[in-house]
């Protein structure tokens, strides 16, 4: 089977503008997609400061990188340059807003880590990127009603 790439290729305006992504227990969030250029810039900031010697901080050594650094900097990956925006996101009745903040406090607690793993994964998702493509190239974008 031939690859063709006008078909497989992932169309870099939704992947900068991001895409609504239901969750799966209600609630939507939109992503970036993963390994898009800020992601990777912060990704690679972050690892080198892992490796500075900073008084009372982990700290990468050679090749060995601790599990609690990976999901540190995902976490932050995450907050900073995936997730994009919530919808529908409730505390009790009242609303719980959207802000880097908020994610950052729900996102690091564990009863609510299946939210950060659902992003993570749909982000990768590639594809969810290439049906993107495939709606886009004919006119009928998931998500393209969302203002984004």
């Amino acid at each position: 089977m031939a690859l063709d790439l006008n078909v497989v290729g992932i169309n870099r305006k939704k992947a900068a503008q991001g895409i609504r992504v239901p969750l799966s227990h209600g609630g939507e969030v939109r992503i970036h997609k993963w390994n898009n250029p800020a992601m990777r810039r912060l990704q690679t900031q972050l690892y080198q400061e892992y490796r500075r010697l900073r008084p009372g901080k982990k700290r990468i050594v050679g090749s060995n990188v601790p599990p609690e650094v990976i999901e540190e900097v995902q976490l932050e990956v995450v907050v900073e340059t995936i997730l994009a925006e919530w919808y529908d996101f409730k505390n009790g009745r009242e609303e719980f807003p959207y802000s880097k903040e908020n994610a950052r406090a729900l996102l690091s607690n564990e009863d609510y880590r299946w939210i950060l793993d659902e992003i993570v994964e749909a982000s990768q998702e590639e594809e969810l990127w290439q049906e993107e493509q495939k709606a886009a190239d004919l006119g009928n974008s998931v998500g393209s009603s969302d203002g984004a």
